[in-house]
């Protein structure tokens, strides 16, 4: 396999076989994170969730664009160590509306089924995270900051 295209294989497996994340975002200074359901397209250059409009992590978003969400494929097994992997993608989020919002929350509700009516519904947002770079952490050491479209 070519070295450029190792991330993209990790990412596509990764993204694959992980339906959750953890979303960090800030308030006032200080990390929050949060369990989220998220989807992506093959690009890799955004990721998307639902949230309601009115919780803490849509509030910190709009006071501060900045996020990290982190994906793993740690299974809490003692070989997680060499195995698993983690992969934490640095961007910006932003709300999305109107045509753009109807195609993700269709291919939102394909990963995610159980979850297409809190989607679909107007109490929600659908979040887009415009990714800057990805850090993928492979056997807790080995470290490759991807860039993607880059």
């Amino acid at each position: 396999m070519q070295q450029d295209q190792e991330p993209q294989s990790i990412l596509r497996h990764l993204f694959a076989v992980a339906r959750f994340g953890v979303l960090a975002t800030v308030q006032s200074r200080q990390p929050y994170a949060n369990i989220v359901a998220y989807s992506t397209k093959d690009d890799f250059r955004a990721i998307y969730f639902a949230t309601p409009r009115d919780t803490r992590k849509h509030l910190n978003i709009k006071d501060n664009p900045n996020v990290a969400f982190l994906i793993n494929s740690a299974e809490n097994r003692p070989d997680d160590a060499e195995r698993a992997m983690a992969v934490t993608a640095l961007g910006r989020a932003v709300e999305l509306a109107g045509e753009e919002r109807g195609r993700i929350v269709a291919a939102y509700a394909l990963k995610h089924p159980a979850l297409e009516n809190f989607a679909r519904s107007p109490a929600s947002v659908i979040m887009k995270i415009d990714v800057d770079r990805y850090v993928i952490v492979r056997q807790f050491q080995h470290v490759t900051v991807w860039r993607p479209g880059r």
